[in-house]
């Protein structure tokens, strides 16, 4: 199969080109770090798997609508501490271990 046909393929049962969806992805990623990390833009660019900070700011603009500190805050004025509707947007796997060991990047790393 060449890569156009796989690209016509997936946008036939996703509806969209498989470059949309993996922005798509990203931008979810970086949705759910927005609302439940107090991380920096700039590292939240890097966990969400954009290789620019610059070009994650003008993606999720794109997609939402607002910049990634407009999101945030205005989340954080509708959703903050009401338990009935703060949805519980998930964060991958792989992103919550990262977390978990870089709780504190001043400490030394373990050998």
């Amino acid at each position: 199969m060449n890569r156009q046909y796989v690209s016509r393929l997936f946008k036939k049962f996703v509806g969209m080109s498989p470059k949309h969806y993996m922005i798509q992805l990203k931008i979810q990623t970086a949705q759910a770090l927005l609302i439940r990390t107090n991380l920096s833009i700039k590292e939240i660019s890097g966990y969400a798997y954009f290789s620019n900070d610059k070009l994650f700011m003008k993606q999720f603009k794109q997609v939402t609508g607002v910049t990634p500190s407009s999101f945030r805050s205005e989340y954080r004025k509708i959703y903050h501490n009401n338990q009935v509707i703060d949805p519980v947007l998930p964060i991958p796997e792989e992103i919550t271990q990262k977390l978990d060991h870089d709780k504190d990047p001043g400490t030394p790393k373990e050998s």
